[in-house]
């Protein structure tokens, strides 16, 4: 699995405090791709906090 670039962005800042932000990053990276939404990515590129990406961690869990 090749997330690259997201785990590059996620590195700057998310993945300093969130150890697996670039997995979570990586599954709605996935996710993206299969559904089309786009903004997911904007959403956590714009907050960049925990609770952001944990609450659409529990989103992807609720709709897989």
């Amino acid at each position: 699995m090749q997330y690259t670039g997201l785990s590059g962005f996620g590195s700057k800042g998310t993945s300093e405090s969130l150890p697996q932000s670039a997995q979570t990053i990586g599954y709605i990276f996935l996710s993206d791709m299969i559904l089309g939404y786009s903004g997911t990515i904007r959403t956590i590129m714009f907050f960049k906090k925990k609770y952001v990406s944990l609450t659409i961690l529990k989103v992807l869990c609720t709709y897989s």
